[in-house]
């Protein structure tokens, strides 16, 4: 009997815990540590990016992981560019709709990015705008997360490379940001651009720094492929403890020939004039 009460027991404060963990991150709150100045981090880290967004006249903002529409929004505020969201969880649909029909530039699909056009079990947490993925939880994400991958459903949802969907809508933009928030897919999703990465004049994405999801890329292996592909490193911030260390960071890459014609231009117009 003393041993199933201790069962019971830690099954409840596991329901507890991830309960918690929900409520914080519809706040935003994250695991924010509690003697830690990030909020002020992360106004340097959205100045940052307001700036490249105002600097470069984003006219098309790709949104690879749109939960429940909570970057779109954010976004929205700062630019008029046409935004297209990709959400593979249906159960985000209702907030998704709701929010984007109000908004004629704002589309949303809701199939995944990835490296191949495919059909593929998507992981699915217990509520709506949960941190579903095409990968399964690992060990150290179990207990991080306090979630289980034998407690998780899924269901077959589609894929679609990035390139391939802007090639059949034939959408014209030169001046394109790329957003990843994909909970460890995002090397699929890179490898998926690459026949439309010339159009990205800025890519944010959320960089790994532990393996919350098994056999997703490390944070400097996804560093090094984005600047193989011609964009440099211009910021970094981050909001969510690991307890101890960052679990994850949001970086924000330039083009490297625009990012050289700033540089270039601000130094002339500071030292030369």
């Amino acid at each position: 009997m003393q041993v199933i009460g201790t069962l019971h027991e830690s099954s409840l404060m596991r329901l507890v815990r991830r309960l918690i963990l929900v409520i914080l991150k519809r706040f935003k709150l994250s695991r924010v540590h509690p003697e830690s100045k990030i909020v002020h981090a992360y106004e340097t880290w959205k100045f940052q990016r307001d700036y490249f967004v105002d600097l470069l006249n984003i006219d098309l903002a790709i949104d690879a992981g749109a939960n429940l529409g909570q970057w779109a929004v954010e976004f929205r505020r700062l630019s008029s560019a046409v935004i297209v969201s990709f959400e593979p969880d249906v159960r985000c649909k209702v907030a998704l709709d709701n929010l984007s029909h109000l908004d004629s530039k704002w589309i949303v699909n809701y199939v995944a990015l990835g490296h191949e056009n495919k059909f593929e079990d998507l992981n699915l947490w217990d509520v709506e705008g949960g941190s579903t993925s095409l990968k399964d939880i690992s060990q150290f994400g179990e207990v991080f997360t306090s979630w289980s991958n034998e407690m998780t459903a899924k269901k077959k949802i589609e894929v679609k490379r990035l390139d391939s969907y802007l090639s059949e809508l034939d959408m014209k933009s030169q001046n394109a940001l790329l957003k990843i928030d994909v909970q460890g897919y995002e090397k699929e999703v890179l490898l998926g651009s690459s026949g439309v990465i010339e159009k990205f004049q800025l890519i944010e994405i959320e960089l790994p720094l532990v393996e919350i999801y098994a056999g997703s890329s490390k944070a400097g292996e996804l560093i090094c492929h984005i600047e193989e592909l011609g964009f440099d490193l211009v910021c970094l911030a981050t909001e969510r403890w690991a307890s101890p260390g960052a679990a994850d960071c949001d970086a924000l890459f330039i083009k490297r020939e625009t990012y050289k014609e700033i540089k270039e231009r601000n130094f002339r117009n500071v030292f030369l004039n």
